[in-house]
């Protein structure tokens, strides 16, 4: 009986993890549409953001477990890091390029 709850217990954590890995996948991969589409870029806040995923089901599921490790708005912000490291990039090769062209 007792081995029966426990294994029912670690089915349905097991259950609930998957739910939480698919909807932070799921909410990744709505932030990356909205780059690859330009509406967000480096500059972006996230209070101009929410209006936007507000109504989307992968920010809800997000929203809808308290307990997820990740938070929509640290995703938001993790991608805004990458975002503004590859720009500066981009800006130092741009600048390293035009100092060769002056030579």
């Amino acid at each position: 009986m007792l081995e029966e709850e426990g294994k029912e217990a670690k089915h349905k954590k097991q259950q609930e993890e998957f739910k939480e890995r698919n909807a932070r996948k799921k909410f990744q991969e709505l932030i990356q549409k909205l780059v690859e589409d330009k509406t967000i870029t480096y500059r972006k806040k996230w209070k101009d953001v929410v209006p936007i995923i507000q109504a989307e089901s992968s920010f809800l599921d997000m929203m809808a477990n308290p307990k997820n490790s990740s938070r929509p708005h640290e995703i938001f912000f993790h991608k805004i890091r990458e975002l503004k490291e590859e720009h500066k990039q981009k800006k130092e090769m741009f600048y390293k390029w035009m100092k060769e062209m002056k030579k």
